[in-house]
């Protein structure tokens, strides 16, 4: 008699094809990728991750939300993921928004005003202050800025509001680069932070409670993400958020702190965290370039059709 197949976790994954597909997938092979079921969701067709899912299907944009919200529609009704994990920063606000409302939705983000507030640098700038946590001096008008040169002086740093990956980023160093940042709209403005090597482990803990507190009460429930400085006061300033997985989540798991399986094992029923290992404090992890090979046939199914399924 056969014995029982053993328990796959059904993931369905938003923009598999990003790095932080990558980064998650690296995890997830870590972890046993005969223990999961991945389906994954991709705008683009040729990426490689598309193809290292069980099935795959090509995705509408971010930016028509309409269709990208019926398509999850779709493949919950056809896969029923026991979770759905958001890989992008568009993907965060898409995911919310199809939650909202849907008591069962077994979907890795929170309320959908939280989700637009980690999306937003500026409307995370302005709950920051709401809930009286700290976060880098900001403004997005030319009086704003001009108040915040004043204070603080050059350098500034400009940003996109719905920015990622570091793209898009000036240093300010003159009036002229302001007015030039400014005029390309969509832009916010925040003081620049000295990094410091020095850490204090008890200064950022009690930071990012704060912070995950502040996020719960206002309906978050998917990852939380704080980016900060330590300025030259030596306190931690935050100067974004983010709601996913990131883009160092496999080389956190190499160096013995498993974010994703401790994810997995808060989020789906009956999932075993590995055996715990002492974190590698002597160590470093470094990544490389790994080469993949697709087929024509692959790509073209997959664009051509909507979905490609493993053989």
């Amino acid at each position: 008699m056969n014995a029982a197949r053993p328990r796959r976790y059904r993931l369905l994954l938003m923009s598999v094809g990003s790095l932080v597909g990558t980064a998650l997938l690296e995890c997830i092979d870590a972890l046993g990728r005969e223990r999961f079921e991945l389906i994954g969701m991709n705008s683009d067709a040729g990426a490689v991750n598309n193809f290292r899912m069980d099935v795959c299907y090509l995705s509408p944009p971010a930016r028509e939300r309409q269709a990208l919200l019926a398509r999850l529609d779709e493949l919950v009704r056809r896969h029923a993921p026991d979770l759905m994990v958001p890989l992008r920063d568009d993907d965060v606000v898409a995911l919310a928004q199809w939650a909202h409302g849907r008591d069962d939705a077994r979907a890795l983000v929170g309320s959908l005003r939280m989700a637009e507030v980690i999306r937003d640098k500026w409307a995370s700038y302005s709950w920051a202050l709401e809930n009286g946590l700290p976060f880098a001096r900001s403004a997005i008008d030319a009086i704003g800025v001009a108040q915040l040169r004043n204070e603080v002086g050059f350098p500034l740093v400009a940003k996109p509001r719905q920015g990622f990956g570091s793209n898009g980023v000036r240093m300010l160093l003159t009036d002229e680069h302001v007015g030039v940042a400014l005029a390309a709209g969509n832009t916010i403005v925040q003081e620049a932070i000295d990094p410091s090597p020095m850490l204090t482990a008890a200064a950022l803990e009690r930071l990012a409670m704060d912070y995950a507190q502040a996020a719960w009460r206002d309906g978050w429930r998917g990852l939380f993400n704080i980016q900060a400085r330590r300025n030259a006061d030596g306190k931690y300033i935050p100067i974004e958020l983010a709601g996913r997985f990131m883009g160092g989540t496999n080389a956190l798991h190499r160096l013995g702190i498993p974010v994703a399986a401790i994810v997995f094992e808060r989020f789906l029923a009956s999932f075993d965290l590995p055996a715990a290992a002492a974190p590698l404090f002597d160590a470093r992890a470094v990544k490389q370039v790994v080469t993949h090979v697709i087929r024509r046939e692959q790509e073209s199914t997959l664009r051509d059709a909507g979905v490609w399924h493993r053989a």
